[in-house]
């Protein structure tokens, strides 16, 4: 890695390369004897970025990489159901390494009250790897189970990363951040499946000064953030029927859920005990107990997610010292 800097432009530029090994070992249950594949793969990457300091508060960055990922071992060899996902999961051992060719924008102001921070990127994703739901559930004892196969397609995703903290007083601020992604599959000129939706977090923070401590007491704040998530509209088309008594299923087993707003709180402060601390947190998540299904979490096909929760935390960081001898 190269750096460069004066008094307006930050370059910097680097290459990497890798070289990666995989071995895996096969079972055949009927003879017990064991077979291994052994694959390797290398390639090269890099990447080129600058930075220009408008004036003390305003900054442009840009960067151009590349980035690759060989195939994983779940990618190559997986045939078997996925507890965890209660999903049946299907390898392709013919998969080649992912390469990415990425581009990103970003502008990035810093005053005395107010931060901005907006990012553009455009990523071209060669032999992008993924799971794509197949037609046809898999019959198991324990039910119907959907299935999914490991796919490589040409993809492009490009979207939008912005945030926004302003200091309302000395106590309270401000935040919201918003990410917009489209993903497009141009090997078969169709949307991506399992593609995050566009989504913005908004809250406030109220930090109390340090002498509204009870002595040991400190840091003491408290937070309210609203969460909303629109619905995945970028989807493959979604349909199901029927063909000598098996459902046949395209593009997903189900339509995206609808979008959804959560309501959270979190309060904290640290304690002193001592010559220890102690952090004490009490976060709230959907405090409304709002019904909702998410477009990432597979469990989505057969149940909404968790309603109310109340969580307190305790963390207790500890240093050690190492004796002199």
């Amino acid at each position: 890695m190269e750096r460069y800097a004066n008094d307006r432009w930050t370059l910097e530029g680097g290459i990497r390369y890798d070289y990666r090994w995989l071995r895996a070992y096969f079972l055949d249950e009927p003879s017990k004897q064991v077979s291994t594949q052994t694959r390797n793969w290398r390639n090269g990457t890099g990447s080129l970025g600058a930075t220009y300091q408008l004036n003390r508060q305003l900054s442009v960055s840009g960067i151009l990489s590349t980035a690759w990922r060989a195939p994983s071992v779940s990618d190559l060899y997986s045939d078997g159901l996925h507890q965890s996902a209660v999903a049946y999961e299907r390898g392709n051992p013919d998969l080649k390494p992912e390469q990415a060719y990425n581009a990103s924008l970003s502008v990035e102001y810093t005053g005395k009250r107010l931060y901005a921070d907006l990012g553009l990127y455009n990523n071209l994703i060669h032999n992008y790897i993924y799971l794509k739901p197949d037609s046809v559930p898999v019959i198991r004892q324990r039910g119907a189970f959907p299935a999914y196969s490991y796919r490589q397609v040409q993809a492009l995703f490009r979207g939008i990363d912005a945030t926004i903290r302003y200091q309302l007083t000395d106590r309270l601020t401000f935040t919201s951040k918003t990410s917009l992604l489209f993903a497009y599959d141009h090997t078969n000129q169709s949307y991506l499946v399992n593609v995050p939706p566009n989504r913005t977090d908004t809250g406030l923070r109220y930090a109390w000064p340090k002498e509204a401590g009870a002595g040991r007491i400190s840091g003491l704040y408290a937070s309210v953030n609203t969460l909303y998530v629109a619905r995945q509209n970028r989807v493959p088309s979604v349909s199901q029927r029927q063909e000598n008594g098996q459902i046949i299923f395209t593009g997903d087993f189900a339509p995206p859920p609808a979008a959804y707003a959560l309501l959270g709180v979190e309060a904290g402060f640290t304690w002193r005990i001592g010559t220890q601390s102690l952090n004490v947190i009490l976060t709230g998540n959907n405090l409304l107990n709002r019904v909702y299904r998410d477009y990432l979490d597979r469990f989505r096909y057969f149940a909404d997610e968790p309603g109310r929760n109340l969580m307190l935390k305790l963390k207790l960081p500890l240093t050690f010292t190492r004796a002199n001898s």
